[in-house]
């Protein structure tokens, strides 16, 4: 009376590993659906959301550095990238020894893109040399574009830049930074983060000639009847 029953149960074996195959190949498919188009599921909202990236680019790599995100440490050298992360607000911070703390906060959107182009970090105390064979040409004050209204608004080709406390008697773009003298104080803004360096003690509060190597982020300063290079990037 047993034998008849084998079949059966073979047939219901078959079907229920069909059945679990099938099951499987779906799940398997959504999964790979899923992370094909970056996606997450985001308990906060109860639903899947395009995931987004952060992103530290440089033509140069530096380390040892010390990449936090929200406090947390998620690199030891630049350039990095963070794929994967929810939407939502964010702080970066860049340590390294010798050079300014970076740091920069922003809210991402589903899909969006943060990424720090071309970091450069900003020595505390740059590199400064004496250039007794090179000789600094004069330029005007203000580098064509940049102007500064009664109220202290830096002005770039007519877009707000800054404002700033005391006017500066003189201003230079470089990099992706606004070069600036104020008193006997070269100082450096930059606009993301946003952050302002004190950068060299001059020895006049008078308008001090330079010519800056803007790639390089190099200064050349006419001070004392000698040459001056200052190399923002380089510690002393």
């Amino acid at each position: 009376m047993l034998f008849p029953m084998i079949p059966r149960k073979r047939r219901l074996l078959s079907l229920l590993s069909g059945l679990l195959a099938v099951t499987a190949f779906f799940l398997l498919s959504s999964v790979a659906v899923v992370w094909a188009n970056g996606l997450k599921f985001n308990p906060e909202v109860k639903r899947f959301e395009k995931t987004v990236v952060v992103a530290i680019e440089s033509k140069d790599t530096h380390r040892p550095v010390a990449v936090y995100l929200n406090d947390e440490l998620i690199a030891t050298e630049i350039p990095m990238r963070l794929r994967g992360l929810l939407p939502g607000r964010y702080e970066i911070r860049i340590e390294q020894d010798g050079f300014h703390t970076h740091s920069q906060v922003f809210r991402l959107r589903a899909g969006e893109v943060k990424a720090i182009r071309d970091y450069r970090p900003i020595a505390v105390s740059p590199k400064v040399t004496l250039e007794p064979n090179r000789t600094v040409y004069p330029e005007p004050l203000f580098e064509a574009g940049l102007r500064v209204t009664p109220d202290g608004e830096l002005i770039d080709r007519d877009t707000l830049v800054t404002r700033l406390i005391v006017t500066p008697l003189t201003v230079r773009r470089i990099g992706t930074g606004y070069l600036y003298q104020i008193g006997n104080e070269l100082r450096l803004f930059l606009p993301e983060g946003p952050h302002d360096y004190f950068i060299y003690r001059l020895a006049t509060d008078q308008p001090v000639q330079m010519n800056v190597r803007s790639a390089l982020w190099q200064i050349f300063l006419g001070e004392d009847a000698s040459t001056k290079l200052v190399e923002l990037t380089n510690p002393s």
